[in-house]
């Protein structure tokens, strides 16, 4: 199973953010909620902990809701928290020091590496992009929670489609009114915080994303 709920991540969808600092039960009501109609592909917890009180017990109940919904969880930029919590896998804003393949090695078990990008491709060109599981673009529109992420030009979205084979996420103001403006780019998912979860009904907001983002998939 756990192969399978990793596996799901590579096949693109909706790729849900979440906020740790956000009201606690709003967070986790809101979770559950986006993860029930099944469109979500894998969640991420932002690394974004000050003033987050019981972190253990917090982790501990988003895991729990993400395997009972068979959706991988991952964890950004922390590699101590990688390993203390058993994520699935980690999201990196940037290229880490370490090489991908020592994190990947040293993990001892299966784990996905998923890396932001602006509008400099290098990283999508050096020798450590063949050890990632998927890559994700910010900002694709302007966002409060896209924070000093440059917008990113479709010019480089479609020469990255040119480099790599790997799953390509979209992130940054996307909603139900931008979404549309996507066509004609090649890319397997998005990557959403605000455009579910501050949604009064994350459960509707996640089934009419999921619709909106297969027709503009559809045609490309």
């Amino acid at each position: 199973m756990e192969n399978r709920i990793k596996d799901k991540l590579l096949k693109g969808g909706i790729y849900l953010v979440l906020d740790p600092a956000q009201e606690r039960e709003k967070l986790l009501e809101g979770l559950k909620q986006a993860l029930q109609p099944g469109k979500v592909c894998a969640v991420q917890l932002w690394d974004h902990w000050k003033g987050v009180e019981n972190k253990d017990g917090l982790i501990g109940e988003i895991k729990s809701v993400c395997r009972q919904a068979e959706v991988a969880l991952l964890i950004n930029n922390s590699r101590q928290m990688l390993e203390e919590y058993g994520f699935d896998g980690i999201h990196f804003d940037t290229m880490p020091a370490a090489p991908l393949h020592d994190i990947k090695t040293n993990a001892g078990r299966r784990i996905l590496i998923g890396l932001t990008l602006g509008n400099d491709l290098g990283p999508l060109r050096s020798a450590g992009a063949e050890a990632l599981d998927y890559v994700s673009f910010c900002s694709v529109f302007p966002s409060a929670s896209a924070g000093a992420c440059e917008i990113v030009s479709r010019e480089t979205i479609q020469e990255a489609r040119t480099l790599t084979h790997l799953p390509v996420f979209l992130s940054g103001g996307i909603n139900l009114s931008t979404i549309s403006k996507l066509e004609g780019l090649a890319f397997e998912g998005v990557a959403v915080i605000s455009g579910v979860m501050s949604d009064p009904d994350p459960c509707k907001a996640t089934e009419s994303l999921h619709q909106s983002l297969n027709k503009v998939i559809g045609t490309i």
